[in-house]
């Protein structure tokens, strides 16, 4: 409330922003924690476990955390990006890395496949050695793909780019 009333009208776009960066950061944070739960494989009420998670439930829940830590992160780091190019710390000049398209396809496919590794091989939910690893990987390349896709739009683009972070915050959630 503070921080809403505080900044002027002008400043909405960033103040927006920030909040969708900080949403898209809590549902993440989210989907490492539920990879850490030591009681995410089983149906719990009241805190007695009812019964087990069948093998597919618990692919469609694994697909579901691994696309929230995605999303999740690219709506946080492509949010701050804009926001600090609103603010004008950050040039508001589009900056596209070379071979844009390739490293964009590069990073998908690794996100893919550290995310696959972190159920597969060996790996199982509540894995706190190799398996945390590869989500904290998959994390770390969506952030550095949130920061190349918002790097390269200009600076009178930012609003219509936070209004996309805003819809993607909120999938990243659901």
């Amino acid at each position: 409330m503070v921080s809403a009333l505080s900044v002027e009208i002008t400043g909405l776009p960033e103040l927006v922003g920030a909040y969708n960066g900080f949403g898209g950061l809590a549902a993440s944070l989210e989907g490492i924690g539920l990879y850490l739960d030591p009681y995410a494989k089983d149906f719990v009420r009241g805190g007695d476990v009812v019964a087990e998670q069948t093998s597919p439930m618990l692919w469609v829940q694994a697909i579901a955390l691994i696309l929230s830590i995605i999303i999740g992160m690219i709506t946080f780091t492509g949010s701050m990006v804009a926001v600090l190019k609103l603010h004008g710390t950050i040039s508001s000049k589009p900056r596209v890395i070379p071979h844009r398209p390739l490293v964009s396809l590069v990073t998908l496919i690794a996100m893919i496949v550290f995310g696959t590794l972190a159920f597969t091989g060996g790996q199982d939910w509540n894995d706190r050695g190799l398996g945390i690893a590869f989500v904290i990987i998959v994390a770390l390349l969506s952030s550095i793909y949130g920061i190349i896709a918002v790097m390269a739009i200009g600076g009178g683009d930012m609003p219509v780019s936070i209004s996309f972070l805003n819809s993607l915050s909120g999938l990243s959630t659901r």
